[in-house]
């Protein structure tokens, strides 16, 4: 390959990996402080680059945002251990569970996001509304079907299925969307694994006992 090429290809892996490391910040700044807490300014500092490099790779902080959120979106598709578990199973009530693992695996891994959709929701308007439409609606939509299927059969009682919804996306989320709070209140560290097992089993034995037909 002649060296001016070779010289070409450097430079794109080398801006490939600055706007990579920017996002990655902007990933834990705005899941912290939101995204009107979060200037580009902060994300250049924290990123260790300078502010023309921001707009180089963003062409505004809204950019930046979408970007970033499609990384971690990305990320967590592909790092959860339980899709292929989900796609393979054929019980209805067993999968439905396993979402709810699915879940709490991701946010336990990438916590960002469950702090993002919480102060999104928060604060509604565009932002959410792409979220709704990039993540959130396809991801409720797989709940709202085995849910279906579930109370079809008469395997779970027939309840409100947006409230259902609702109720298990805020189990499997809260826990470490409130870390700070339980780590004050109950000197519980929600990072600690043994932690977070013991609270997935109770949640999900609360949930799928209280769906229990009668």
């Amino acid at each position: 390959m002649p060296q001016k090429q070779l010289r070409r290809v450097d430079a794109k892996g080398v801006q490939n990996e600055t706007a990579d490391r920017i996002m990655i910040t902007s990933i834990r700044l705005f899941s912290r402080y939101g995204y009107d807490g979060t200037s580009t300014t902060a994300v250049a500092r924290e990123s260790g680059v300078s502010q023309p490099t921001i707009h180089y790779h963003f062409s505004d902080k809204m950019t930046l945002w979408k970007r970033a959120m499609r990384r971690m979106l990305r990320d967590m598709m592909k790092e959860n251990p339980y899709t292929e578990k989900i796609l393979c199973e054929k019980d209805p009530v067993k999968r439905l569970r396993l979402r709810m693992i699915a879940l709490m695996e991701a946010v336990r891994v990438h916590k960002a996001f469950g702090r993002v959709v919480m102060l999104e929701g928060i604060s509604g308007g565009a932002r959410l509304n792409w979220l709704i439409k990039e993540a959130l609606s396809p991801f409720y939509e797989q709940f709202v079907v085995d849910i279906q299927e579930c109370q079809a059969s008469g395997r779970i009682k027939k309840v409100e299925i947006s409230k259902l919804v609702i109720i298990m996306h805020s189990v499997a989320t809260m826990y470490h969307n409130i870390a700070p709070l339980v780590r004050e209140a109950f000197n519980e560290d929600p990072s600690d694994m043994e932690e977070t097992e013991r609270y997935q089993k109770l949640a999900l034995d609360i949930v799928f006992k209280g769906l229990a037909p009668d």
